[in-house]
């Protein structure tokens, strides 16, 4: 992790998570994940050039999977559509928030190599998203409450903006939410079994819930691999 990331993270986790509804620490609802974001990219005539998802982790900074921040800067999209609802509108406004600076890669992001090692960046808007948001807790990786939970056979909470089937035959990215098992725990690395991973689903957030505390940013989707439906998840901070 780069220095400037981490800093910017550890500095964050002594004052996110506040402003969480109570009942989200002890009961989960799909309310509990409102700050889980789809990060749409669009050209000028309007078509989505990259879908990502992301998690707010204040008003204006998204935490995403590094090869959707390089995705974006490789084809020139400085302008992006931030989207809160349940549901990735088609023909939706081309820009709904500016990347006010893209805050960068890992400094060890590679994406030539497999499963996107070191997969995290930053995004930071020119507008605040509502402030009212459940923010996700970021702890110290040495905090007891991870070293505790985030074990092979621990149970994450994986949201994203995947893409899904509508009713009437057309696909849609709507927000999901599975529940992948951790498999391997590595330095840098969650290894998860998660069998549902789709086009979208990319850069949103993995949380390990604590009932009492809430839900715990642990790390990024990142980069499936199909054939042991295996997925590699940068851990977070």
């Amino acid at each position: 992790m780069s220095k400037s990331f981490k800093i910017l993270i550890l500095v964050l986790a002594g004052v996110l998570g506040n402003d969480a509804n109570a009942s989200c620490k002890t009961t989960l609802d799909w309310n509990c994940f409102d700050a889980t974001v789809a990060i749409v990219g669009r050209t000028q005539a309007g078509r989505v050039a990259s879908l990502c998802s992301g998690v707010a982790i204040n008003s204006d900074t998204i935490v995403t999977a590094g090869h959707c921040v390089d995705s974006l800067s490789r084809i020139s999209i400085t302008e992006i559509a931030v989207y809160l609802d349940a549901v990735v509108p088609h023909g939706a406004p081309a820009a709904a928030y500016g990347i006010k600076s893209s805050l960068g890669l890992n400094r060890l992001y590679d994406r030539s190599r497999s499963y996107h090692f070191h997969d995290r960046g930053l995004l930071r808007l020119d507008r605040a998203l509502p402030s009212n948001l459940n923010y996700p807790l970021l702890l110290a990786p040495d905090h007891s409450l991870i070293t505790s939970g985030i074990v092979a056979g621990a149970t994450l909470e994986r949201i994203g903006f995947g893409q899904r089937q509508a009713a009437n035959g057309t696909t849609e990215n709507r927000r999901t939410w599975n529940r992948p098992v951790i498999h391997e725990v590595k330095a840098d690395t969650l290894v998860t079994v998660d069998p549902n991973p789709v086009r979208g689903d990319s850069g949103g957030p993995l949380f390990l819930f604590v009932p009492n505390e809430g839900l715990l940013f642990v790390g990024i989707h990142s980069t499936w691999d199909g054939a042991s439906r295996m997925v590699y998840s940068p851990r977070v901070p």
